[in-house]
């Protein structure tokens, strides 16, 4: 019968083993410790950042400009409304960093949708040109709908005018925000509105607004 012995190899050198462990062991702990001071650096950033972006007023025609941030339906103050809900027919003035030609103009409308029925160009100092005219797509029994106006008119611009049958569709009929979509056989692209004028706004002014604790962002 035949025996095995289990052996365990002894380094010459200890030391050097120990060296190299611990060399591995400070070499972790400074790799988190750099990782720790990126994520707080980048925390106290985003901060500054946040606190470098304009504040705008509750309803106020801002909130038309930029990227959709309002993401469910309801009267919710990061929408544009007009003054009032239904005395006129109401409109959106809206201008973009560059002209581009137009495929498609996109309206998210985030409150009593339905009410838009024209998006014209309009220049400065011109006449204006309709780029869309009809019965809006987005249904007004709808809570939340981004309405998609094709656009055939050979029309380069970055100035639009969004009109609104307030009348029509009872209640604010509040929009978040206005795209022009352009591209070509490449694909496309959609750029958000840098400035925005309306024929009323509801907005307020921040000494307006009572900021509570919780979700709540209604008025009414």
């Amino acid at each position: 019968m035949e025996f095995y012995r289990l052996t365990i190899p002894i380094p010459t050198q200890p030391w050097r083993w120990i060296r190299f462990r611990i060399t591995t062991v400070l070499l972790l702990v400074a790799i988190v410790a750099i990782a720790l001071a990126w994520w707080s650096d980048r925390r106290r950033l985003t901060a500054a950042l946040q606190l470098l972006q304009p504040t705008y007023a509750a309803w106020s025609v801002e909130q038309a400009t930029g990227p959709p941030n309002t993401t469910r339906p309801g009267d919710i103050r990061t929408a544009w409304a007009s003054a009032t809900p239904d005395d006129q027919r109401e409109w959106l003035l809206l201008e973009y960093e560059k002209a581009v030609a137009l495929v498609a103009i996109l309206v998210n409308e985030t409150y009593n949708p339905g009410a838009v029925f024209r998006v014209t160009h309009a220049p400065r100092g011109e006449p204006e040109q309709i780029l869309w005219e009809g019965t809006d797509p987005t249904p007004r029994t709808a809570g939340i709908g981004m309405s998609r106006l094709p656009v055939t008119a050979d029309v380069r611009t970055n100035r639009i005018k969004v009109c609104i049958d307030s009348p029509a569709v009872p209640g604010w009929n509040e929009i978040d925000a206005v795209g022009l979509e352009f591209g070509d056989e490449n694909g496309t692209q959609v750029i958000w509105a840098k400035r925005a004028e309306a024929s009323s706004t509801y907005g307020q002014t921040q000494s307006d607004v009572v900021f509570i604790s919780g979700p709540v962002e209604y008025r009414r």
